[in-house]
């Protein structure tokens, strides 16, 4: 959504020059956070973080993560945290503890 915001001045009754401001506001719509699990190799799991902005995966926010399990079970990103029950090699289970604020 883009909203235009045309200021119209006057100083007495000649008017002052201005320049139109555009602001784009995100929506919820047109912004999407994505964590994808990649499997587990010797107890470290493997996940790509991905942004996409109005359905298009953006190529310079895509970040492979990993997180070795022996350490702690609990792993988080961006302030998002989930303890990790069980992580196969195509599957796995977690509970949400935190979610972004």
């Amino acid at each position: 959504m883009i909203y235009h915001f045309i200021q119209r001045y006057r100083y007495g009754t000649k008017p002052v020059a201005y320049v139109p401001k555009e602001i784009v506001k995100i929506t919820s719509e047109s912004f999407r956070r994505e964590l994808v699990y990649s499997g587990i190799s010797q107890n470290t799991i493997t996940l790509v973080y991905r942004e996409f902005k109005d359905g298009s995966a953006r190529p310079e926010f895509t970040q492979e993560l990993k997180y070795d399990l022996s350490q702690d079970p609990v792993i988080g990103y961006q302030g998002a945290r989930f303890e990790v029950l069980n992580a196969g090699n195509t599957a796995i289970t977690y509970k949400v503890i935190s979610l972004l604020q």
